[in-house]
């Protein structure tokens, strides 16, 4: 068969990839992992196939299990799960065809990347808090101060449309963010608290 050039799966193949190339279902649970995907994600292209990777930190175990349990549900795929070997990291990986287009995602390196919160999720404020609030398990940090009345709510990014996506978001929101150089801020204790119970900051279901 090789001689003549012959390829059986050929069909079987083409039928595969146009299965899995399909339309993902626009829900809270697709919104989340697309904004956990833009802050700590990376989608790279194959030859025939895409592969998504969510890198999340050791130290949140009930973060990282349940990304890989709605990565499941919503490519109704079980994901590779790894620990990595020189740092307290998670690998959470999928390969698929159009990954790219199907969660609007561009591939590449995310620094230069012209990334954008899908159209479909600012168009229903619950997708959008769910984007937001894998935008922020991935990317944010909390820290009070209690001695000093000190709040900072602070979401990290070295791409700058991103940051502009999430400045948006919050004053749609009507939240009042601090602009830095790599990072949006909140800072008023009761935008803080607020946005904080908006987005189930660290809770997981």
């Amino acid at each position: 068969m090789r001689n003549k050039k012959i390829d059986n799966f050929f069909e079987w193949r083409k039928k595969v990839q146009n299965k899995l190339s399909q339309p993902l279902q626009k829900d809270e649970k697709l919104a989340f992992i697309i904004g956990i995907s833009l802050g700590d994600g990376h989608i790279q292209k194959f030859p025939r196939t895409e592969r998504l990777r969510i890198v999340l930190g050791t130290d949140k175990p009930a973060l990282w299990q349940y990304t890989a349990k709605l990565v499941e549900i919503i490519f109704k795929k079980r994901p590779w799960v790894k620990k990595r070997k020189h740092s307290n990291a998670i690998d959470i990986g999928i390969y698929r065809c159009g990954l790219s287009q199907n969660l609007e995602i561009p591939a590449g390196a995310r620094k230069n990347l012209k990334v954008k919160i899908p159209q479909w999720i600012w168009k229903n404020d619950k997708f959008l808090i769910s984007c937001l609030r894998g935008l922020w398990e991935a990317e944010a940090s909390l820290n009070v101060h209690l001695a000093t009345y000190t709040y900072n709510f602070s979401f990290s990014n070295k791409n700058q449309y991103l940051l502009n996506e999430v400045e948006k978001a919050l004053i749609y929101f009507g939240f009042h963010p601090e602009r830095r150089n790599d990072a949006i801020r909140l800072r008023k204790k009761h935008e803080v608290e607020s946005f904080r119970n908006l987005i189930s900051f660290r809770k997981y279901i």
